[in-house]
């Protein structure tokens, strides 16, 4: 039976709320023989790859322990212990205390059986192994310390906000970290040594016997499955792959060779988003207008702010106000008493927001690629030139040329869609009440981003859309409002002259521009208009789509795939309580960050001049 909970008492002018986070100086911790202490966090080195100096790479990455270094928003009443990442609540750290470069504490068990065999498998030190789970804001508040023999930069992350932590059943990445670890010192001065030892291959030791040294190693394998998850992170070749395994390469030389010889972007998976794995009846459970009533309240302890909490964790990133996940998004846009559902296939409401998002925009009509689940900056390789080939004489040999490349650098820009929610829409509890909410807040996303694409300005937080490129081509117009048929032809004549295959372009016009070109004729006196309308109109033999986010006078052609909308984390929504307050309404607003990638402006060809 779990022991019983001291009594807290209760605060008075003489008996003041003692700290949640305690900073402790001494290696001692007065606690029961059958209480389970743990640490979660120290300053040891740990093997990661982050994007630094301009490059994603390995590095030894630090946890800073000064006091001033730790946010302590999430483990003010104490650090949540989960039964794996991901898992069932097992417990709680608290109080939790800063000892000698670590995070600490004892542990006070859950009542749920799972709990009480993890007890006792800590208590028999069957279990030691425990993983933290924090927020980070790379490369923000970090600095360089040094490098290791092997040229890995030493990181130490100066701000950094513990969330929970996890007891696992591998080996940790922090072997000084973990149940009954808590007093194992870590000496600050020894960071560079401890770095060094972590980055080398494994060697053969014979242990004298009792000896209960910890060895800071890494094996083969280790190296195998970081070039591997390092691979899955560029989209690098299978080929690749095996020769850096067969050479025993770096994984900075691995990254080299897999850019050079694949020359597309590193890390665009179309599906990934997180997305936690909530059944249905946790997604039934789950409210929107809960999660906003807790944001208005300012509670931290519902079931809307755990999922957020957990979403934060994936993405290494606190939310502005309270992250939704993708399957509550999806059923609710959805509503379930609407006709709507016939009209979203089954593969998109098991899919993610930005498959919906997908679905609804202007962008997929024409090709425009949307990759969503993003996580930090982007660097994409771009090909600025190509091998040339030459005519070599007998026994003479070939002039060696080699393929240049370039990175495109893409930033998280944040784009919102604001809602004014009534007071008595807040006291409803139905389904459709909450799709009306993220209905709204979906349409104007996407407006929003569709316009980004085209028209973005670069300035106020927009990022810049493909009018802003500087390598467009121009289709030709000579008079304005009098457009020609050879006019037409040139759109496309002088992508193709820029090597770029344009069978798969397709027009964007404004509706009034369509209306101007369904009524011009080819040849005077025929019945063959520029623009033949119906399901799926055409123009000189390409698709072409109409929408008003494009302005009255501008025409634009292009193979759309050399556009990229790219998008990170999660809906975020905060809100305005203030401009409302004197009907008890509040302003919902939907934050989302994303940004534009033009990948080869010469794929596009546009003209400002169609109507006089």
């Amino acid at each position: 039976m779990p022991k019983a909970k001291p009594k807290t008492p209760k605060a008075t002018a003489t008996t003041p709320t003692p700290e949640p986070v305690q900073i402790v100086r001494q290696a001692t911790m007065d606690v029961a023989a059958d209480v389970v202490t743990v640490s979660v966090s120290s300053e040891t080195p740990v093997l990661v790859c982050r994007h630094w100096n301009g490059r994603y790479q390995p590095v030894m990455e630090i946890l800073d322990h000064t006091p001033g270094s730790i946010d302590t928003t999430y483990i003010r009443d104490g650090l949540t212990i989960r039964d794996g990442h991901g898992g069932d609540i097992a417990g709680i750290v608290r109080p939790v205390q800063i000892a000698d470069g670590k995070l600490c504490g004892p542990i006070e068990w859950s009542a749920s059986e799972r709990a009480a065999v993890l007890r006792a498998d800590s208590i028999a030190r069957i279990r030691r192994s425990v993983s933290v789970e924090a927020l980070s804001t790379w490369p923000d508040n970090v600095k360089q310390e040094g490098s290791t023999d092997d040229g890995k930069p030493i990181i130490r992350v100066m701000r950094w906000t513990p969330t929970a932590a996890a007891i696992i059943s591998g080996e940790p990445a922090d072997p000084t970290v973990g149940v009954f670890r808590e007093l194992e010192h870590t000496d600050p001065e020894t960071t560079q040594q401890a770095a060094e030892v972590a980055a080398t291959e494994k060697e053969t030791h014979t242990m004298p016997e009792n000896d209960n040294t910890t060895i800071i190693q890494r094996t083969r394998v280790d190296e195998i499955r970081e070039l591997r998850e390092f691979a899955k992170e560029i989209g690098a070749t299978d080929e690749v792959l095996r020769e850096a395994i067969r050479e025993k390469w770096s994984i900075e030389r691995f990254a080299d060779a897999a850019i050079a010889s694949k020359g597309t972007a590193k890390p665009l998976n179309q599906n990934a988003s997180p997305n936690l794995d909530l059944s249905d009846k946790e997604v039934k459970r789950y409210s929107v207008l809960s999660a906003i009533d807790s944001l208005i309240t300012g509670r931290t302890d519902t079931f809307e702010r755990e999922v957020s909490a957990e979403i934060a964790r994936q993405l290494g990133k606190a939310p502005a106000g309270l992250y939704i996940p993708d399957k509550v998004l999806i059923s609710r846009v959805v509503s379930s008493g609407g006709t709507g559902a016939s009209l979203i296939s089954t593969d998109l409401l098991t899919g993610s927001f930005v498959d919906l998002l997908r679905a609804k925009m202007v962008a997929t009509a024409l090709g425009v690629q949307v990759v969503g689940g993003l996580r930090g900056d982007i660097d994409i390789p771009k090909q600025t030139s190509g091998s040339t080939g030459y005519w070599v004489a007998r026994d003479g040999s070939a002039t060696e040329s080699t393929p240049a490349f370039t990175q495109i650098r893409a930033t998280p820009h944040t784009v919102g869609g604001r809602v004014l929610v009534g007071r008595s829409m807040l006291k409803q509890s139905s389904m459709d009440a909450e799709a009306l909410i993220t209905n709204d807040i979906t349409m104007q996303l996407r407006v929003a981003l569709d316009s980004a694409l085209i028209n973005g300005t670069g300035a106020n937080g927009q990022p810049k859309g493909l009018l802003l490129a500087d390598d467009l081509n121009a289709g030709t117009i000579t008079t304005p409002g009098t457009v020609t048929w050879a006019n037409i032809n040139t759109f496309w004549s002088v992508i193709e002259a820029d090597l770029v295959d344009a069978s798969t372009s397709k027009w964007l016009m404004h509706p009034t521009v369509a209306g101007y070109f369904a009524g011009t004729f080819v040849n005077t006196g025929t019945a063959v208009p520029f623009l033949t309308m119906g399901p799926t109109p055409t123009m000189c033999g390409f698709p072409a789509v109409i929408s008003t986010q494009l302005a009255t006078d501008l025409l634009l052609f292009g193979v759309w795939q050399n556009l990229s909308l790219l998008l990170w984390g999660a809906l975020d929504i905060n809100l305005d309580t203030s401009s409302a307050s004197a009907s008890g309404s509040v302003y919902v607003t939907g934050l989302m960050d994303a940004d534009v990638i033009v990948k080869r402006g010469q794929a596009f060809a546009y003209n400002g001049n169609v109507l006089a």
